[in-house]
């Protein structure tokens, strides 16, 4: 198994929160440790692709992020093409 880069982790972890999901949640969905996903939160929501929904406290893509999600699965898409040609 390869691994991933900042931008595949950021996207991972933007995709799994288009909707609301908590810490614990996204730490085994996304397969980081707590440190890491932690310093992933504050960097994406310094960048504003995050946001916390508090009561309880859940975190959400932002149109930004959502918008992220989309040009990165395109992109996926783009180079898959290209690979099968």
């Amino acid at each position: 198994m390869r691994k991933r880069t900042k931008i595949e982790i950021m996207a991972d972890i933007l995709s799994i929160c288009r909707r609301p999901q908590n810490k614990t949640r996204l730490l085994y969905e996304a397969n980081l440790s707590w440190s890491m996903l932690n310093r992933y939160l504050d960097q994406m929501r310094s960048l504003r692709l995050l946001e916390i929904h508090r009561s309880p406290i859940r975190y959400q893509a932002t149109p930004k992020g959502g918008k992220f999600v989309e040009i990165w699965e395109e992109i996926g898409k783009i180079l898959t093409f290209s690979h099968s040609c």
